[in-house]
């Protein structure tokens, strides 16, 4: 019963095209396990194989219990973590090496909550 932002959900960076997302299968998965989702990409507004609305504005995390980095866009590897993240207590997960080495030290300079899924 968490609140999960999902942070891209194309089959590729910079690219607006949602077939063979690699996305699919988690947000089903969480959908399935009780998880109430928020999917955000700065490319599309609508995710036909899921049949889901997409939005293209990025909310403040502090509703969330996690933001999910899935899709490396430009758009997310040039957000300024810290002050999106203010002072919540989001915890931040990199599942796909979105977020540039640059990001991930600040947020450890910061004592954010941060995992990430596939990085050496």
């Amino acid at each position: 019963e968490k609140k999960l932002m999902i942070l891209g959900v194309t089959y590729r960076e910079d690219i607006g095209d949602t077939r063979n997302s690699p996305a699919e299968v988690f947000v089903s998965k969480v959908i399935e396990e009780g998880a109430e989702i928020f999917l955000h990409d700065p490319l599309i507004n609508y995710w036909a194989e899921m049949d889901m609305k997409i939005s293209q504005k990025l909310p403040m995390p502090s509703a969330f219990d996690a933001v999910i980095f899935t899709v490396a866009h430009s758009f997310y590897r040039e957000l300024d973590i810290i002050n999106w993240i203010g002072g919540s207590n989001v915890n931040i997960v990199d599942a796909n090496n979105v977020l540039t080495k640059e990001q991930i030290s600040e947020i450890k300079q910061n004592n954010l909550n941060y995992m990430s899924i596939g990085r050496g």
